[in-house]
């Protein structure tokens, strides 16, 4: 049973925090590539109102802007409390190691605020652990491997920890069988846990063969965080992790800097790589924040996230070929801002759907989107249905599309998709960039009623859409930039050619948005460009390797 105190070296990408573009005062924090407002298990923190995220907007705002889509500059969003000084995950205290399953399971019914209970490098075989863990803020409590990811879970297995102010950290589960409906979750019996932490592990290749639906991460309770860990070769059926919402009580949990990979498609629903809520709770907020996560070739779902409630934030991750979008399903009032889809050729991955009323969805960047489904593309703004039920499709009202680039796909744009009788309502459609288009810009739909639309630049097909108001045809001047996106030159069409005013107030890369703007997710500064695509070595582990596919 060897140690392993080989630390992965990780490199700053120059990820843009929540945080930093709230201007809330708040502390930065960087580790796995990358800046996260970052809430810990002994942290009060409350994550951003999901409409004020990324830019505080203004009822009052010049043209461009729907009312609903704005956010209220009064709602200032209290991020992180009590943030954490450095997501390096510090040096174990250990007040106890355990070395077997059976010590382990005797150890766990003892917990009192401030332990840290360590495991001992190994094999740990058929381990059903289900404690409560009741630490507090000045005490929390750490269940942890003793030396990072050298503590091995195989067999049937199972983690539920209940409590409050409680961490698992450095484990790694592999290649085992999940004993129960959920391989690790934060909840014990009916004790849910909160101000929780998954950190610094993973989980690898576990229900193969499987044919029952499993989640591999079920969180439950308020304030729960899981970062820096790896999730790869999930094959059976169910969603990967999954934030359960409790009532309407708000979730406020963090997921980020992870790294989703090697999920097969499947061809069914329920087969995501996260969930947030269920179709019954599309009334209520989660609150939940994805943020600086890798998803590489996760392709269960037509849904790789799949947003079943309000007012959450989707930002800065990064998606390779993913056979799948990320859908805005159920809900109102979120956030989709800052990230990049790169489909490197697989079909029928695309990049964002939107269902549902208030959404933003600003700053992303789509590359590559090869399809020919009706609901499938670079921005898809989804037709509702009359009187919508729970879990239905909503009508899109008072939406806000702006500052985003879409290059090189089929079906950039869809408007209206699929066959329900309502048209998207109220929409804002302003400063997007379609470049290199292929076929038409603006695949058939059912169109917008009483939109917005100005300051779009298209190139490479025709638009194919009327009223062609607020659309203009010229050549954005696009090279490929050293972080391998597609960035626009000084003498560009986009440059200065933004219209109106819808409150952006920073580009992909965190710059500001200096006037008059540029059109597109790329606002050129002299600096540069700070955000490229998100690499393996941003995410996952900072304290051990792992080498996945």
């Amino acid at each position: 049973m060897a140690r392993n105190g080989t630390s992965l070296s990780v490199g700053v990408c120059g990820f843009v925090c929540l945080a930093c573009l709230l201007g809330c005062g708040t502390t930065a924090v960087g580790g796995g590539g990358g800046l996260v407002a970052a809430t810990d298990a002994g942290s009060d923190a409350v994550v951003a109102d999901a409409n004020d995220a990324l830019s505080g907007t203004d009822a009052s705002a010049d043209a461009g802007v729907t009312d609903a889509a704005d956010a209220d500059d009064s709602a200032a969003a209290e991020i992180a409390e009590d943030v954490d000084a450095d997501v390096q995950v510090p040096p174990l205290a250990c007040g106890s190691v355990v070395g077997s399953v059976a010590e382990l399971v005797k150890a766990l019914q003892s917990l009192a605020p401030g332990t840290t209970l360590c495991i001992a490098d190994g094999t740990y075989t058929d381990a059903a652990l289900s404690f409560t863990a009741l630490g507090t803020a000045a005490a929390p409590i750490v269940i942890a491997a003793q030396h990072p990811g050298q503590a091995v879970f195989t067999g049937k297995t199972q983690i539920s920890m209940g409590g409050a102010y409680a961490t698992l950290q450095g484990l790694y589960l592999k290649s085992g069988q999940s004993a129960g409906t959920s391989l690790v979750e934060l909840k014990s019996g009916k004790t849910n846990c909160d101000h929780c932490r998954i950190t610094q592990s993973a989980i690898v290749d576990f229900d193969a063969g499987n044919t029952t639906d499993v989640k591999w991460v079920s969180l439950y309770g308020q304030y729960d965080r899981v970062d820096h860990c790896v999730f790869s070769g999930k094959t059976n059926p169910g969603t990967l992790l999954v934030v359960w919402r409790q009532s309407t009580q708000t979730d406020f949990d963090q997921i980020d800097h992870n790294l989703f990979a090697n999920r097969p498609v499947t061809g069914t629903n329920g087969n995501e790589a996260i969930r947030i809520g269920t179709g019954a709770e599309a009334s209520t907020d989660s609150s939940t924040t994805v943020e600086a996560n890798l998803f590489v070739a996760m392709s269960g779902d037509a849904e790789i996230i799949s947003v079943k409630s309000g007012a959450n934030v989707i930002h800065g991750n990064t998606f390779q070929r993913c056979i799948g979008q990320v859908t805005l399903r159920n809900g109102s009032g979120s956030t989709v801002d800052g990230n990049i889809f790169l489909t490197e050729g697989a079909t029928d991955a695309g990049g964002i759907r939107v269902i549902g009323a208030k959404h933003r969805v600003t700053n992303n960047y789509v590359e590559g989107v090869r399809t020919t489904s009706a609901a499938r593309g670079g921005l898809v703004i989804m037709s509702g249905q009359a009187n919508a039920q729970a879990g239905g499709y909503a009508q899109v009202q008072d939406a806000l599309v702006a500052f985003n680039t879409v290059y090189d796909c089929d079906q950039s744009l869809i408007f209206g998709a699929d066959t329900n009788p309502l048209q998207p309502s109220n929409v804002t459609f302003a400063n997007n960039l379609i470049a290199a288009a292929r076929t038409v810009v603006v695949a058939t739909g059912i169109g917008l009623a009483n939109p917005t639309v100005i300051g779009n630049l298209y190139a490479g097909a025709p638009l194919s859409y009327t009223p062609a108001t607020g659309f203009t045809q010229a050549d954005p001047q696009l090279v490929r930039a050293a972080d391998g996106l597609m960035r626009p030159t000084a003498a560009s069409a986009a440059v200065g050619a933004a219209q109106g005013n819808q409150n952006v107030l920073v580009d992909i890369d965190g710059q500001p948005r200096t006037q008059p703007g540029d059109v597109g997710c790329d606002q050129i500064n002299a600096t540069g460009p700070t955000h490229g695509p998100l690499a393996r070595a941003d995410v996952g582990p900072t304290s051990w390797s792992l080498t996945v596919p």
